[in-house]
């Protein structure tokens, strides 16, 4: 029983270290940057495009009115 949780708990120290490692070289990177733009891209691509992009030919004709 206690090989089992020596183990454990070594396999969580390590799990840990790894994701220290892995948060540190996200921080030094630049990966956690403008974290609010990266989210829209991701999660809402279709629903927000782009607001910086030009608009498109259909965008810029007028749209019918009533039943037509």
């Amino acid at each position: 029983m206690l090989t089992i949780t020596l183990c454990l708990f070594l396999a969580g120290i390590a799990m840990g270290a790894a994701f220290a490692c892995v948060w540190a070289w996200g921080v030094r990177s630049g990966q956690f940057r403008n974290l609010e733009e990266t989210k829209s891209q991701v999660f809402w691509p279709d629903l927000a495009p782009d607001p910086k992009a030009p608009p498109t030919q259909d965008e810029l004709r007028p749209q019918p009115k009533g039943n037509a």
